[in-house]
């Protein structure tokens, strides 16, 4: 994964090595965290073959326990445990940052999506993914919106991601 820095936006045509990439990270995930492991996802962009993506792979993992998840281990893969996140606070992270890494230039690689067995959004993260790639209309006007945002707002990638919200939101409602 290539990573981007923190704040920016870049887009990427899709890479297929992104699979490959989720498909290792799933297999160490469930060598660490084992039974508590319910579900691991590939998720966001990256996940649907037909967008253009910020290279950073994100991925969903579902657990038995959040208080039985073992932070320590995946920390000693070189990812920073970030806590909980979101408006619910039932999304717990995780961000691997590129080696070249400084306080000043954080260039991100991976981040894991943490989630108890009820959090509803482990399940909206894998509908949106699926929803898009099964409508082909709905992932290409997407991926129109997120170019357009990322030309717009390079340096910020909080304008971007707000440019993004009514549309994810339209597409999560036909999930309910």
């Amino acid at each position: 994964m290539q990573g981007v820095s923190r704040y920016k936006v870049q887009l990427l045509p899709h890479d297929p090595a992104w699979e490959s990439e989720f498909k290792q990270l799933k297999a160490q995930i469930h060598s660490l965290w084992q039974d508590n492991v319910l579900d691991v996802q590939h998720v966001g962009s990256t996940a649907v073959p037909s967008l253009s993506a910020k290279p950073i792979l994100d991925v969903a993992v579902l657990l038995r326990s959040i208080d039985q998840m073992n932070v320590p281990a995946l920390e000693q893969l070189g990812y920073e445990y970030r806590g909980p996140s979101g408006d619910t606070q039932d999304r717990y992270v995780f961000i691997r940052w590129h080696e070249s890494s400084t306080p000043d230039n954080q260039i991100a690689l991976t981040h894991i999506h943490c989630y108890g067995p009820d959090a509803q959004g482990f399940r909206l993260q894998v509908g949106f993914r699926d929803y898009l790639i099964a409508h082909p209309d709905a992932a290409a006007a997407y991926n129109a919106l997120k170019s357009q945002l990322a030309a717009r707002f390079p340096d910020d990638r909080f304008a971007y991601s707000a440019g993004k919200a009514d549309f994810i939101r339209s597409i999560l409602a036909r999930l309910e």
